[in-house]
């Protein structure tokens, strides 16, 4: 089990992510409110479990379930919030975004 920052607002990801596992690679960007998961069926299982509800995502080479499901996984530990980003530069949220 690992924790997925979503945005309160879209119920989304924060950011644009790409998921890697062997030759399989999954983009995800957030979506705006009402857009709904976008996503391969592999995919759509595992952003919903996460509680995601406004989600684009496009499987890039490998199509083998196994490598789509880990990279996806990857993907989801790779997003950040953009508080924890912000402080890690010692910067404020507003000049991050």
């Amino acid at each position: 089990m690992i924790a997925v920052p979503i945005t309160q607002d879209a119920k989304s990801i924060p950011h644009d992510v790409i998921g890697k596992f062997c030759s399989g690679r999954v983009l995800m960007k957030p979506a705006v409110e009402g857009t709904g998961v976008i996503a391969s069926a592999t995919v759509r299982g595992i952003l919903e479990a996460a509680g995601l509800q406004n989600v684009r995502t496009k499987t890039l080479r490998s199509r083998n379930p196994h490598n789509v499901v880990k990279a996806t996984m990857d993907g989801l530990k790779r997003l950040r919030e953009f508080e924890k980003i912000a402080k890690a530069r010692d910067k404020a949220v507003a000049e991050i975004l």
